[in-house]
């Protein structure tokens, strides 16, 4: 399976920084937490070495650790009263505006970033193959075909710089391309041959055109550039290499209603936004059999809280509609087989097959739940409910935890059990005394078909009480981890 190449959100919300009275709470109350000795007990993870399940004899096992490893830089512990706290990098607690640490996995590797370089290794062992520094801070990391698309954002720049990297024996090579460093607001859309790069506005209805490039994801090479008409909202490379953007009306406040179509820097195609998709806000999938599908209503998360959202499919050469369903879920992903194409779509606890040429459902339920590749994006690992997970007498319910308690309340929403959650899984699986102010990063397969989170995380004996000469204010992580994680599956 191919990653597409795009910035994924987080998988965990990004919140203001704290107000200086906040930071001051947050001093008083890492004074009296964990120190390594009298805080949470060392757990799997906790080894300055590289760990895996065979050491556990649990490979395989829900909730095994397949493998963990030490990461460099000084991390901290991003803590803010009643919510769950978060390891982050350096880069990132100096400037909330970058990108939260992210992973994505192709073809048995694991790409990491976290700062400002991204590592690889073997997606199940661990093991490192190759890893790269930037001169700026990491924003994302994707995947074209063999190509590794590297995005990088210096902190308070609207642009960014984009590299295209490939494995050359024990390192990698930078492929030379002629993207332009003063794009703003870059964006980068991939298949498996090709990445369209381009530039975007905060104002998705700003009229006018808008720079892009289209290179070669095995050379760099610039197939064409140009200026074209539409917002990146709303968009899809297709394995055709045609890209689809969301025209805005010249004359209306209404946002995008027309999509365009582009080949070879021409718009070769304009057809209306079909009634049914609703507003300017949703998901478009370009399929590789002909079909343009729309997914009204636009979710971060998808395949949470998106029960509402309908499917409307149009015909590629002509804007066509071909069918439309009501209410039928949020598409996860969608893949070919033969000559269909078949979308996997989630509603609720539930999932569904749908063939996007005629809208016929071909799998419900179990089956459809049971098409785990197909589903990876709809597995996630997100920490429990503080409200839920916390003793009562920790839990700030007024507002206010009594001086006694801070302590351990603070030390609580620091190991915060996370759970894994995903199709064809009958319980959720509990990852409690783990790690603390967990991130999960990523989902993906391993050569066995296995399922598999990749998560970032600081040993439970490694927080630290920040020192008031430090550079942050915040409680430092002195044992970052990146681990991986089995789902049972």
């Amino acid at each position: 399976m191919t990653t597409a190449v795009q910035s994924p959100p987080s998988s965990s919300p990004r919140r203001p920084a704290l107000p200086v009275l906040g930071l001051v709470s947050a001093l008083v109350l890492s004074a009296c937490s964990t120190d390594g000795a009298d805080g949470p007990p060392p757990s799997v993870i906790s080894p300055e070495a590289l760990v895996t399940c065979e050491d556990n004899g649990d490979c395989g096992e829900a909730g095994a650790v397949r493998w963990s490893v030490p990461l460099e830089g000084d991390h901290r512990l991003f803590r803010e009263p009643e919510w769950p706290s978060e390891v982050v990098p350096p880069e990132l607690w100096m400037d909330r505006g970058l990108r939260a640490p992210g992973a994505v996995a192709a073809d048995g590797t694991l790409y990491y970033h976290g700062d400002s370089r991204v590592t690889a290794r073997a997606a199940d062992t661990g093991a490192e193959l190759w890893s790269e520094a930037f001169d700026e801070p990491v924003a994302s990391v994707g995947t074209a075909g063999e190509t590794v698309v590297v995005r990088t954002r210096g902190p308070g720049e609207e642009g960014a710089t984009v590299h295209l990297l490939r494995s050359a024996g024990d390192g990698v090579e930078h492929l030379g391309t002629e993207v332009p460093d003063d794009l703003a607001d870059v964006w980068v859309r991939g298949n498996g041959t090709h990445v369209a790069v381009g530039e975007d506005h905060e104002d998705t209805r700003a009229r006018g055109p808008r720079r892009v490039l289209m290179l070669d994801a095995a050379t760099g090479a610039v197939e064409w550039s140009d200026e074209v008409t539409g917002s990146l909202l709303n968009t899809n490379l297709a394995a055709d290499n045609a890209l689809y953007l969301a025209v805005p009306l010249q004359d209306s406040e209404d946002g995008p209603s027309r999509v365009a179509r582009v080949v070879d820097g021409r718009e070769d195609l304009v057809f209306e936004r079909p009634e049914e998709a609703g507003g300017d806000s949703y998901d478009l999938w370009a399929t590789d059999t002909g079909e343009v599908v729309f997914n009204t209503g636009r979710c971060e998360r998808r395949a949470i809280g998106c029960d509402t959202r309908g499917l409307v499919a149009v015909e590629a050469d002509t804007g066509r509609t071909l069918w439309q369903r009501k209410g039928t879920g949020s598409v996860v992903s969608l893949t070919t087989d033969g000559g269909a194409t078949l979308l996997h779509v989630a509603r609720g606890g539930g999932y569904r097959t749908v063939d996007a040429r005629t809208g016929e459902v071909v799998a419900e339920r179990t089956e459809a739940a049971a098409e785990t590749e197909a589903l990876l994006p709809a597995f996630t690992g997100q920490r429990q409910d503080p409200a839920e997970a916390l003793p009562p007498e920790l839990r700030a319910d007024d507002g206010a935890v009594p001086e006694e308690d801070a302590a351990r309340a603070q030390e609580a929403l620091d190991m915060v059990p996370t759970e894994l959650r995903g199709p064809g899984m009958e319980r959720p699986v509990v990852l409690d005394g783990l790690a603390a102010g967990t991130r999960h990063l990523t989902t993906y397969l391993d050569a066995d078909g296995h399922v598999l989170g990749a998560f970032l995380g600081c040993a439970p004996d490694g927080v630290r009480p920040p020192s008031w000469d430090a550079a942050s204010p915040e409680a430092e992580c002195a044992a970052p981890r990146l681990f991986t994680v089995d789902y049972g599956l």
